[in-house]
């Protein structure tokens, strides 16, 4: 079985690996635009009056544990369009010491955060001691907000200070989170509103930090625009969800970014990291359009102005040889991930295409792909029967699994298994010809003249087949549904991934 398990790993990791720019290629996260639609705070509005009915914001209720952890009373409404799926706004205003926050989603996804907002507050209120402060909740140590030439604020490391690889540089919780779904099947007047209703009942620190974000984008209504140009996107409960992060988003785009982010879903807040080494005075900076880079620049460049109404001026964009140089090996990337994707079959077509990947990204200074990329050519390498490359590439993909899940990640947990004893690993086939004796897959152990040990009985045997069909669907299904794929999707990758499991396991050539 194991053999089974670790052959899937590493076809559904291709699988994955190559199905992520498509799932990510969404321009806009927001149904079309609505008509001239504005409900701006009153007395520091952001623009104009107070044009919208928001009586249903009520004062605390006055007794404190009736909503509890919720501070103020939900408000629900169910869209037009799906009367039956109701969507609330939920508001914890001791959240983060009194910083707030405000949650669109189900009711059930609600219930499910309440203990988390409530614990989030409590240690809260324990750090930031009489009121809510700043500088006392998010202590900025080695990192400082400047003004730039061309590009308004952003976050830099201080002179004398650097960040590792891997090294958290801050760590933001939500004011606004919101399912995505949401964004979806609400009418924009509703999504609208109930945007609105949830900042306007986040308390006066809140407000503040909420409403200085950035906000000049292309739709009519304010917060859209403020949530469309500052929200992280996020996975809780296997939904998408979307979270304004006021001092992550603070950071400037650039095409080749130098930090990216973790979500807890324990304290719905996101860790930013480092994805390499980071020098004093360096700005910080993350992609945008996070699964989206390997697009050339006159597509990057269309999506960049319409979906954040700017125009980018990182390195790689301003530069026009660095621009032509880019567009080559991001050309490059895509033609040797189309040759991947059509070598699921051949081991070593598989670690060839890897490599050059490998090498592709590391000229572009892309990090992202890199574990998953050497991941893959590891199991290719050990079913190769060549367990010093599997384990070359393997200490490849733990070193940038370690910067990207954590060095107590489940990645770098498996990626340990394999360094330790490839040859014992699932993926490990030996080479034709090599010795009696060997383990892992494709090697026989115990007694080789004993009909007793070789001959699996038939009821066995057909355990271990639909134990291994088993085993890929629930894997392709996980991995399905934490890349954001459609149903139908979905259901494409079950499907090859229950004729792969069959095929090991039954010996078959075509299903």
């Amino acid at each position: 079985m194991a053999v089974l398990s670790s052959t899937f790993t590493y076809l559904t990791a291709l699988s994955s690996l190559l199905s992520l720019p498509a799932v990510l290629a969404q321009t806009s996260i927001f149904t079309p635009e609505p008509e001239p639609f504005s409900c701006p705070l009153p007395e520091t509005s952001l623009h104009g009056d107070l044009t919208c009915d928001l009586s249903e914001i009520a004062p605390r209720p006055s007794h404190p544990d009736i909503f509890r952890p919720w501070t103020h009373e939900p408000h629900c409404i169910h869209p037009a369009e799906k009367p039956l799926l109701g969507f609330c706004t939920f508001t914890n205003a001791d959240f983060m010491g009194g910083r707030g926050i405000s949650i669109v989603t189900l009711p059930e996804l609600a219930a499910s955060m309440a203990n988390r907002t409530q614990m989030a507050s409590t240690a809260a209120d324990a750090s930031a001691a009489d009121a809510y402060a700043f500088d006392k909740v998010f202590p900025r140590k080695k990192y400082e907000e400047k003004l730039t030439a061309d590009r308004g604020r952003g976050l830099f490391v201080r002179e004398g200070e650097s960040f590792k690889a891997g090294e958290t540089i801050l760590v933001d919780y939500p004011t606004l989170f919101m399912v995505r779904d949401s964004m979806e099947v609400f009418l924009p007047e509703e999504r609208i509103r109930m945007n609105w209703l949830g900042l306007l009942q986040l308390p006066d620190a809140g407000r503040a930090e909420t409403r200085d974000m950035v906000s000049n984008g292309r739709y009519k209504d304010e917060l859209d625009n403020l949530i469309t140009m500052n929200s992280l996107g996020v996975q809780y409960a296997n939904f998408r969800h979307l979270g304004t992060f006021p001092e992550a988003a603070k950071m400037n785009h650039d095409c080749v970014p130098n930090t990216y982010y973790r979500f807890s879903d324990t304290t719905l807040g996101v860790e930013v990291f480092a994805l390499r080494d980071i020098k004093p005075g360096e700005e910080l900076t993350y992609s945008y359009v996070d699964g989206l880079q390997e697009i050339p620049y006159k597509d990057r460049h269309k999506l960049i102005g319409s979906q954040f109404n700017f125009e980018c001026t990182c390195r790689i964009c301003r530069d026009t040889a660095a621009r032509r140089e880019s567009n080559r090996r991001r050309d490059n990337i895509r033609k040797a991930k189309k040759v991947l994707s059509e070598s699921a079959e051949d081991p070593r077509a598989i670690v060839a295409q890897c490599k050059k990947l490998l090498r592709l990204y590391g000229d572009e200074g892309m990090v992202l792909p890199r574990p998953m990329t050497a991941e893959i050519a590891a199991y290719a390498s050990n079913q190769l029967g060549e367990a010093e490359e599997a384990v070359k590439y393997a200490k490849i993909a733990r070193e940038y699994w370690s910067i990207i899940s954590g060095p107590a990640s489940s990645e770098v947990k498996r990626l340990d298994e394999l360094i330790a004893a490839p040859t014992e690993h699932g993926s490990y086939k030996p080479k034709a010809g090599e010795g009696e004796g060997k383990t892992g897959a494709g090697a026989k152990t115990g007694n080789a003249g004993g009909d007793e040990d070789e001959d699996v009985g038939e009821e066995e045997e057909e355990e271990a087949v639909v134990d291994a069909v088993r085993s890929a669907m629930l894997r392709a299904r996980r991995i399905a549904r934490e890349s954001g794929v459609g149903e139908k999707e979905e259901e494409e990758l079950v499907e090859q991934a229950v004729k792969a499991a069959l095929k090991r396991a039954m010996g078959k050539d075509e299903l």
